[in-house]
């Protein structure tokens, strides 16, 4: 059976299949600036609706870091140097909804990037409606945002 491939691609019904079949392997990307650290409200499924850190899936061939600059700038317009990532942990996390219906079983890497000020965010509003600069950890966050966050020293 030929599938296919758009600009190289998957196809939407294989990216369906693996997601519900799959964990799929996602780099995270904390952004720092002094004492607070940056989330994005989600537009879409899984964890619609809810504070997140920018990111996304790894491309085959794709390093982590390189997912991490290449998320950074689709999602919030923002050029970062390698040199400036720096890891935090990894993590799982289940989600009861996913695009395609079914659940979703995410294995997340974190990093971080800081900055002495708040950089100005240019945000592609087709995955989050909305970014916003936090100090503290709100409890009703997903429990992998509150975790991510306390490893990386916030309360």
């Amino acid at each position: 059976m030929e599938s296919k491939k758009i600009n190289g691609f998957l196809s939407q019904e294989e990216y369906k299949n693996i997601c519900l079949l799959t964990p799929i392997i996602c780099a995270d990307l904390l952004i720092r600036a002094k004492d607070k650290f940056l989330l994005g409200r989600r537009i879409n499924k899984p964890a619609q609706g809810e504070w997140f850190f920018p990111g996304g899936r790894v491309f085959k061939n794709e390093t982590l870091k390189e997912a991490i600059i290449r998320k950074a700038k689709d999602e919030l317009g923002l050029d970062i140097a390698d040199k400036n990532i720096y890891f935090i942990g990894i993590d799982e996390h289940f989600f009861d909804d996913s695009r395609f219906g079914g659940s979703t079983h995410n294995i997340s890497v974190l990093y971080g990037v800081r900055f002495d000020e708040e950089p100005e965010i240019d945000f592609d509003n087709t995955q989050n409606q909305e970014f916003k600069w936090f100090s503290n950890i709100d409890g009703n966050w997903h429990p992998y945002v509150k975790s991510a966050l306390r490893k990386a020293g916030f309360d």
